[in-house]
């Protein structure tokens, strides 16, 4: 069995995790799968000699426009962030001259057709435009009979928008204003989500951080400085007084007191000399060290370290479990519920068509926020790495989870 932590691209809601966990776990060959929304990530347990990563990959792909990261490659978080945020803000321009059209009479100042004209066309651009991703996810997962949040979103919208265009005809209520006010609030949300998920992925990046990003490697008695990805074991590195060092080492020549606190907690700096061992991120105190490379890559401690985090991040507590369960099941039970309101209010109450919808509506809105998936991931995250910037490295999120209930603590004295 071999374990992987992926990075997935394209997941904007709890339920596309959900869609993605169960199209991976039902591949012939995958033991287990674990994909979390907060984090775009996917823990997977498989046999490689059933199936491979780029059949892993079509089994995502097969339930919409997701896609597996490469080693190389990263989502920018910080970008994410800031096209959420102009999207919100453009969105938000075009909606509030339709949200004082519910406390003013516009049509008193520049005429009740230029008003309805400009009400279409704000609310157009506002729910076809910048909404666009809520509909594109919706005909996604329709095509493969499937939903999601967007499917909510989008058909509250569309429903509210195109019954205001049989308003305008009819000469009835119009609600372009409703329809707007939906899609930028969902935008808003989706920034701040995006912005919570990249501030709880700040302690891997502050440990990566710590690394190295050049070396200076001895090669034929001349110092030559190399990135880290270059250096290879057995190279004899050159580590000056008061330099971080780059990868983890036997000592050759040279002794010094090392900084260890950022691996071992220990204040106090440990002496090392010739046949002993010092690790990458640590800090040479003084003296001129000579350092045979002897891991590389994720075989470091430093590596192990941050993969530890990754890992305690990407896996889900049992609460979490019970949360993408009730996910998953979510948008077909708040659909059904609304359907049912619809004919409830309109055969039963014998209300009118508007009234009907309107409620109907109401019901998909009022379900539209995806807190419920992505509350306990995102606690997780935050926890998981506020921990390992204070040196405390949690293996999994279980142990979180059940950390409650300890009553009693041992500690060791360092030295």
């Amino acid at each position: 069995m071999e374990n992987i932590n992926i990075k997935i691209a394209g997941m904007h809601c709890a339920s596309c995790a959900v869609n993605i966990e169960k199209s991976i776990k039902s591949q012939a060959g995958v033991k287990n799968a674990s994909v979390n929304y907060a984090n775009n990530s996917a823990q997977i347990e498989f046999d490689k000699t059933k199936i491979d990563l780029a059949e892993i990959e079509r089994a995502i792909k097969k339930v919409g426009a997701y896609r597996i990261l490469q080693e190389n490659e990263s989502q920018d978080d910080l970008l994410l962030v800031r096209k959420s945020y102009r999207k919100f803000i453009l969105a938000a321009i075009f909606t509030l001259p339709l949200l004082f059209s519910m406390f003013f009479d516009m049509g008193e100042i520049i005429g009740e057709d230029l008003t309805m004209l400009v009400m279409i066309i704000f609310t157009f651009i506002v729910v076809f435009v910048f909404g666009f991703q809520f509909h594109q996810g919706m005909f996604i997962q329709l095509k493969r009979f499937q939903a999601n949040m967007d499917t909510l979103i989008s058909i509250g919208t569309l429903a509210a928008y195109f019954y205001s265009l049989y308003a305008v005809l009819t000469e009835q209520q119009v609600y372009f204003e409703t329809a707007a006010i939906i899609i930028t609030l969902i935008l808003l949300g989706k920034y701040l989500e995006e912005k919570s998920k990249g501030r709880a992925s700040l302690a891997i990046k502050q440990l990566l951080s710590l690394g190295v990003k050049k070396a200076v490697v001895l090669i034929n008695g001349q110092e030559i400085k190399k990135d880290i990805a270059e250096i290879k074991i057995g190279d004899l590195l050159l580590v000056k007084p008061g330099e971080k060092i780059p990868l983890d080492g036997e000592i050759i020549e040279g002794e010094s007191a090392i900084d260890q606190s950022m691996i071992t907690g220990e204040s106090i700096p440990v002496e090392k000399k010739p046949g002993d061992f010092v690790y990458g991120a640590t800090i040479n105190n003084f003296g001129l060290l000579k350092i045979r490379v002897n891991k590389i890559g994720n075989d470091t401690v430093l590596a192990q370290i941050i993969k530890l985090v990754a890992n305690a991040q990407a896996s889900k507590a049992p609460i979490q479990k019970l949360a993408d369960k009730v996910s998953g099941i979510f948008v077909p039970i708040v659909l059904a519920i609304s359907i049912i309101t619809f004919l409830f209010w309109l055969l039963v109450l014998n209300a009118s068509l508007e009234i009907s919808l309107i409620n109907a509506v109401a019901v998909i809105v009022i379900a539209c926020p995806c807190a419920l998936g992505l509350a306990t991931p995102t606690a997780i995250m935050v926890s998981s790495g506020k921990g390992a910037a204070n040196g405390i490295l949690i293996k999994d999120s279980q142990s979180l989870e059940t950390a409650h209930k300890i009553d009693t603590i041992v500690f060791d004295k360092t030295g």
